[in-house]
């Protein structure tokens, strides 16, 4: 009788649900009762390293303007209305199960400012699905699966 990795993993995770509040508290516990530790450890750190603290803050303030001048960020209301007009022209449907539940407003290109032809409703699975696939690929998806797929 040896040890199964996938059982294990089971009982762990029925474990982590049922005690979601215990490990809740004791995480709390345990960060108040380190606190001076860590906050130690962070002072010693930038007192030894303040050069890479300096150059971390600039190069950090430098890449949210950049982001924030090179994008024109629309409003959240503008952004509720896009959705509603993307719901009702795909007729609250998931463009690619059909599903009409937990529907997500999925962007192709990330442009701004964003435009209906970019957006498509996708429930939350597909959504999903089509980040993760974007992610490994680093490719835009095709809808249709090709002759190597199939």
């Amino acid at each position: 009788m040896g040890y199964d990795k996938e059982k294990n993993a089971i009982k762990c995770k029925k474990w982590r649900e049922k005690n979601k509040e215990y490990r809740r508290e004791y995480e709390r516990k345990y960060r108040l009762k380190n606190r001076e530790h860590r906050n130690k450890l962070k002072r010693e750190y930038r007192e030894k390293y303040p050069e890479r603290i300096r150059k971390y803050r600039e190069g950090y303030r430098k890449r949210r303007s950049e982001m924030l001048n090179e994008h024109e960020r629309i409003s959240k209301w503008a952004r509720r209305h896009l959705r509603n007009i993307m719901l009702k022209r795909d007729n609250m449907k998931c463009q690619d199960c059909g599903s009409k539940e937990n529907l997500e407003m999925h962007e192709e290109n990330y442009e701004y400012p964003q435009k209906l032809e970019n957006l498509m409703t996708l429930c939350m699975v597909c959504h999903k699905k089509r980040h993760r696939v974007y992610a490994m690929t680093h490719t835009p998806i095709d809808p249709e699966p090709t002759e190597e797929l199939k």
